[in-house]
């Protein structure tokens, strides 16, 4: 079947903002491969101009979702700066300065965990070295445990 990557893009955008349609009859509405939109509608697969601008894979994207999910699991906050090193490792080479929040964005229907809330920046700005060192002498101090 043939068809442009404009009537896959409508189709896709479609199927988006209609989840109650089915995917055969956006398929023939927009003239496309129906087994095609659904990969793509689900993120199974990404059309070859998505995918040569990628620094990831789909599976690799995932590893990082994972991770993110069982951080949020556990109650840790994950900062975008994590997740970008993640991204650097796995892929091998540097990923750019707006990667990781086209990344959320792309992943946002699996996400779960916010990076940021009120208190939870707070907590992290406070969480440092010299905190937990002054922390640590205050209950020293009180007498109530001392860990040295």
């Amino acid at each position: 079947m043939l068809y442009t990557s404009t009537q896959m893009e409508q189709a896709i955008q479609c199927m988006r903002e209609h989840p109650d349609l089915s995917c055969t009859s956006v398929a023939e509405q927009f003239k496309v491969d129906r087994r095609t939109l659904s990969n793509r509608v689900s993120r199974k697969t990404q059309s070859r101009q998505e995918a040569a601008h990628r620094k990831l894979s789909l599976e690799a994207e995932q590893v990082i979702v994972d991770k993110i999910q069982r951080a949020a699991a556990s109650g840790a906050l994950l900062e975008p700066r994590h997740v970008k090193e993640l991204a650097e490792a796995l892929s091998g080479e540097r990923v750019g300065v707006n990667w990781v929040s086209k990344f959320v964005k792309r992943h946002r229907d699996q996400l779960t965990s916010q990076y940021f809330g009120y208190k939870s920046h707070a907590r992290v700005k406070a969480n440092t070295d010299e905190v937990r060192r002054a922390f640590n002498d205050v209950v020293c101090l009180i007498g109530c445990y001392c860990p040295r």
